[in-house]
């Protein structure tokens, strides 16, 4: 079968917490959002800021139960625009570059578990 699918992991939909912050210097941007997908090679998630292709941003999700929160050090790929009648955002995918203190194993098992 043939599949032009670059993703090298599972997109799984939930919808964990998710705080994040430019590592740019000069830039002081940071929020809070939700994972509207994660797999152990990123996150894709709404925010009211823009980001450049290539930023750095440190990402902390909060996964629910006893699993707590992982810390990841993250890549922007990509940065689209929405808009609703609220308000515009824009949908950031990053992907993983080196996790903080609990190894990307501990996530890639909540995952397959879920």
């Amino acid at each position: 079968m043939i599949t032009n699918e670059k993703r090298a992991y599972k997109r799984v939909k939930f919808e964990f917490h998710v705080k994040y912050r430019s590592l740019s210097s000069g830039k002081n941007i940071s929020g809070n959002s939700c994972t509207r997908n994660i797999c152990c090679g990123g996150i894709y998630f709404e925010a009211f800021s823009s980001f450049a292709i290539g930023e750095l941003l440190d990402c902390c999700i909060g996964v629910p139960g006893d699993a707590g929160q992982f810390r990841f050090s993250s890549r922007v790929v990509r940065c689209e625009p929405f808009s609703s009648a609220m308000a515009s955002t824009f949908g950031i995918a990053v992907e993983f570059v080196e996790p903080y203190g609990r190894s990307d194993e501990e996530l890639r098992l909540i995952l397959s578990e879920s």
